[in-house]
């Protein structure tokens, strides 16, 4: 029934692909750009390794969207750390990004709006609206935080 899924799973006798569109399909398995994104992993991680920026960011991004390597958004925070340390901005603002929503760290919109401001003094200003939505989204949290004073009743 399933001889031509890739993913058959002989044991369970299942097809681990159902519910996969024909184009995830395509590129889960047949992924013509497989074993370039590989080798410029490996080339990128040699170069990171020598303190290279802007191939440590290559490495986040590449663990980020899981090219060329497995996807962990773990490992792509702490590439995309070394790269804003070194103060490369689009770094600073990636990493921003992955506070904001939480990816492969605790969400904390204050150390995103650190990431995004640094980024901008840096000179990567796309990273403007992202830190003002991030602003905006602090203020929001902490008016609801704030204790709502005794509703005033009818006049007598």
């Amino acid at each position: 029934m399933y001889a031509s899924c890739l993913k058959y799973n002989q044991e369970s006798g299942t097809c681990d692909c159902a519910g996969m569109s024909i184009l995830e399909k395509f590129f889960k398995f047949f992924d013509p750009g497989a074993k370039a994104k590989a080798k410029g992993y490996k080339r990128n991680k040699s170069k990171a390794m020598q303190g290279d920026p802007w191939a440590m960011e290559r490495v986040g991004k590449a663990f980020e969207f899981g090219q060329g390597v497995e996807q962990s958004y773990t490992k792509a925070v702490e590439w995309y750390q070394k790269a804003a340390e070194q103060g490369r901005a689009s770094a600073q603002a990636k990493l921003g990004r992955m506070y904001e929503n939480g990816r492969g760290v605790e969400q904390n919109l204050e150390t995103a709006l650190k990431w995004y401001t640094q980024a901008i003094e840096n000179g990567h200003l796309q990273a403007t609206a992202n830190r003002d939505a991030v602003k905006l989204h602090i203020v929001d949290q902490q008016q609801q935080a704030q204790p709502q004073g005794p509703k005033a009743g009818p006049a007598a």
